[in-house]
């Protein structure tokens, strides 16, 4: 699609004037932004994990440790590693806006259509438990409904794209 689409430009700008290396510049400019995009997203959400694990980790040692904490800790800890593992597996398919660049059905999306908004909850919500701070579930309570209204436009994009392929992924999994 790509060589086609450049041929094309190139053959309508060649009349006026220009080439090959304006065809060149003219994607390379628009991968630069994508990639961009997608580079500052990652970033954010890198910059997220890593704060609220710091946070974390910096007070393990003054947490009076109960059992519910413990559990919250195991909660926190697993999140965050299920929501790296399902960034990785996702790869170049992610993208800031709702895209239909390939349809990731392996790993955790075998079985959850959106790991990252699984975990990154799960995340939060451990965090709270250990932390005793009851009044961050106001943000995860906002959160959630942004998360479900996310996944259901991401869901009608991927539904227009790949079609029977995504009806029959969408039945294998368990939400």
């Amino acid at each position: 699609m790509r060589g086609w689409r450049c041929r094309w430009i190139r053959s309508i700008r060649w009349r006026a004037g220009r080439g090959r290396r304006e065809c060149r510049r003219f994607f390379s400019f628009q991968q630069r932004g994508e990639r961009r995009r997608t580079m500052k997203a990652n970033v954010i959400t890198l910059v997220v994990i890593v704060v609220m694990t710091v946070w974390l980790a910096a007070h393990v040692r003054s947490v009076a440790w109960t059992p519910v904490k413990v559990a919250g800790g195991v909660m926190a800890a697993a999140g965050v590693v299920l929501l790296i593992v399902a960034r990785l597996q996702l790869g170049a398919a992610f993208s800031v806006r709702a895209k239909a660049k390939t349809l990731v059905t392996t790993g955790l999306y075998s079985r959850i259509r959106n790991p990252i908004y699984v975990f990154s909850a799960m995340f939060l919500v451990g965090i709270v438990i250990v932390s005793e701070r009851w009044l961050l579930l106001l943000p995860i309570a906002l959160l959630v409904p942004m998360q479900i209204a996310r996944a259901r436009k991401e869901e009608r994009v991927l539904a227009a794209a790949f079609g029977e392929e995504y009806a029959r992924y969408k039945a294998g999994t368990w939400f």
